[in-house]
């Protein structure tokens, strides 16, 4: 099981849980869904993801619109927004430069979406800010030899996006950047 949390101060607690129904074998079908609980942790709402291999990351924003990033064994790649009752609203698709999306953010003061990713036709990890209506408005790749993916993403109060990337190997295998919100300047990085 994998489970990966958002939570609203205005709304209930939900809780995205990802969990696997594999029968035997090294194949593993999954089956992903989305539960809604109450402060008190009594379920209100669950509701099964499209994708056979979803659960890739979970951001709310302030009215308790849930996104999730899915993808199934095809290799399609999408982000799917849930209402506040769990009921599908919409999704976009992403293309083939997209290998998984690993973590999502919502920034409030700009009604985006920031989406971090990894994989993918290039092969490099990525972020991706979509707006309101789920339009792609920009994205950045980092180009390093060895950095690989996308492993966190958050926004600042004051817009600044930051995303930890990882290496596949090397004793600096960590790396914090930051961006600003349109994501046209990268304005600092850190080894962690």
């Amino acid at each position: 099981t994998n489970e990966r949390s958002g939570c609203s101060s205005a709304f209930q607690w939900s809780m995205a849980s990802f969990i696997s129904t594999t029968a035997g074998g090294p194949v593993s079908p999954y089956i992903a869904s989305l539960v809604k609980y109450d402060a008190a942790g009594v379920k209100l709402a669950s509701v099964t993801l499209v994708g056979d291999k979803s659960g890739d990351g979970m951001a709310m924003d302030g009215a308790a619109n849930i996104f999730v990033g899915e993808h199934d064994s095809a290799g399609n790649v999408w982000i799917s927004k849930y209402n506040k009752f769990l009921a599908f609203v919409a999704s976009v698709p992403f293309s083939a430069e997209v290998g998984n999306v690993t973590d999502l953010a919502w920034d409030a003061s700009t009604l985006s979406l920031f989406v971090g990713a990894d994989g993918g036709t290039d092969n490099r990890p990525k972020v991706i800010k979509l707006n309101f209506l789920g339009t792609v408005v920009s994205s950045v790749s980092y180009v390093n030899g060895s950095i690989r993916d996308e492993s966190g993403i958050t926004v600042s109060p004051a817009g600044e996006v930051y995303v930890l990337f990882s290496a596949t190997s090397g004793a600096n295998n960590r790396l914090l950047v930051k961006y600003d919100n349109a994501l046209g300047s990268q304005l600092a990085d850190t080894v962690v």
